[in-house]
């Protein structure tokens, strides 16, 4: 049996490609994503489907428009206590993340997720690191969740 490569997907906000080396920046050094860029896959042809962070991110997972998985703006974390408990803008669709583990792999997310309650973690995670906050409004006592450790 073949052994299954190993998939890492750096999701970047507000990033466009001239900021990274691999992509011809003589400017700015970015050794360790260029290592990354050079022994993997680059996407030399992108599109952003939306302005924000959130229907963006909610994309990627599914592999659909916000017109299809519903996310069409930034999703304000101010206001999660409105939200239902355990609440996840992609519950019930199947993501990348679901189909890897359908695979065979092991899953993780460690960073930003900003598409529901970030205590918990959404279908087809084994491993959940994230922030309380979708964003970083300082970098000062920030909340972070590791499994269901504060």
């Amino acid at each position: 049996m073949a052994k299954k490569p190993n998939i890492i997907l750096i999701f970047t906000d507000n990033q466009q490609a001239e900021t990274l080396g691999c992509y011809g920046n003589r400017e700015i050094h970015t050794p360790h994503l260029d290592a990354l860029s050079a022994g993997g896959v680059t996407f030399d042809n992108a599109f952003c489907p939306n302005a924000f962070c959130s229907p963006c991110r909610a994309s990627v997972l599914p592999g659909m428009l916000p017109s299809q998985h519903g996310v069409h703006a930034w999703l304000d974390d101010r206001r999660s206590h409105e939200w239902p408990d355990g609440w996840h803008a992609l519950e019930g669709l199947q993501t990348l993340p679901t189909r890897l583990k359908d695979e065979g792999y092991s899953t993780a997310l460690v960073g930003k997720y900003h598409l529901g309650e970030s205590h918990t973690a959404a279908a087809g995670f084994d491993h959940w690191v994230t922030l309380k906050d979708g964003h970083v409004r300082s970098f000062y006592n920030n909340q972070i969740f590791d499994n269901g450790d504060t």
